[in-house]
């Protein structure tokens, strides 16, 4: 068994702006440069916060566990990972912009609530002579839209993949990832109105949404 535990700090972290009219800056210096290259509205990435990220690793393996007297076994990983971000200080936008805002919260949530602080994995091997199998379960932890702070509950998301060893080092595999076609909650229209375009969260990061797939192969060893 391991544990790990780290505390890491970046300094000047980048950030991708809020959308910001050239209007905002009518009768200024950069409003005038803009609007003279015909530009309505603009997004820039920038360095800008300062963020420290803390956080747990934990990884327990169980190798070889004898199944009969047939010299068939299998492994056990289970694994764990808990983790905090949060803003060491405010986002502080360069001087020529003045009073306009060009951040919102949005870009500081990207970072500190747009990915589950927890996850864990249950993965199991088996070695049955010519046929292997492998049960992988993940649990993915909730998240925050950063654009309505809408909750995104956890769930755990079921792999299985199976082989067979063939003569001639041949094998032939066959998994399915998502065994139970689960998707992520539904965004809510009425908090975020690309919820009536966009069922599910696509700003952030937790196990996707394209539901259960399957996939088959063949593998030669020369």
């Amino acid at each position: 068994m391991s544990a790990d535990y780290y505390n890491i700090t970046v300094n000047d972290r980048v950030l991708f702006s809020d959308q910001t009219g050239v209007g905002n800056f009518a009768g200024t210096a950069l409003g005038d440069a803009l609007a003279s290259s015909n530009i309505k509205a603009f997004k820039f990435f920038i360095n800008t916060v300062d963020s420290k990220t803390s956080g747990l690793d934990l990884v327990l393996n169980i190798d070889n566990i004898n199944i009969g007297d047939n010299g068939n076994d299998f492994d056990i990983v289970l694994a764990a990972n808990f983790n905090n971000t949060n803003l060491d200080g405010g986002v502080e936008a360069p001087a020529v912009f003045g009073n306009v805002s060009i951040f919102g919260d949005l870009p500081s949530r990207l970072l500190t609530s747009a990915r589950p602080d927890a996850k864990t994995k249950l993965d199991m091997n088996f070695d049955l002579a010519d046929v292997g199998l492998n049960f992988n379960y993940t649990y993915f932890g909730s998240v925050n839209s950063p654009v309505s702070n809408q909750q995104f509950s956890g769930t755990v998301i079921t792999d299985i993949m199976v082989s067979y060893s063939l003569p001639e080092n041949f094998m032939l595999t066959a998994s399915v990832n998502n065994l139970f076609d689960i998707f992520p909650d539904r965004i809510d229209g009425n908090l975020d109105p690309f919820g009536w375009r966009l069922h599910y969260p696509w700003r952030v990061s937790q196990f996707g949404f394209m539901g259960r797939y399957l996939k088959a192969g063949a593998t030669f060893n020369s």
